[in-house]
């Protein structure tokens, strides 16, 4: 099974934008946290992943694929 808890909360930065963070497939070392810089059209100025964030498949490395 494949899952993406987003954690609860406040998403808002002292900086003035928000942060989305969560953890896949309920491997608490599998976490990911991405910074939003709403102020800038949505601007992701941040991606930060855990030790065992799974790695990207090989055949999705230049196209989408679904998980």
């Amino acid at each position: 099974m494949r899952t993406v808890d987003f954690e609860k909360g406040d998403y808002s930065t002292p900086m003035g934008g928000m942060v989305i963070s969560g953890i896949v497939n309920n491997n608490k070392e599998a976490t990911f946290s991405i910074g939003i810089d709403y102020q800038s059209n949505f601007r992701v100025g941040s991606i930060s992943e855990g030790n065992e964030f799974p790695e990207i498949k090989e055949e999705c490395k230049e196209r989408t694929c679904d998980y």
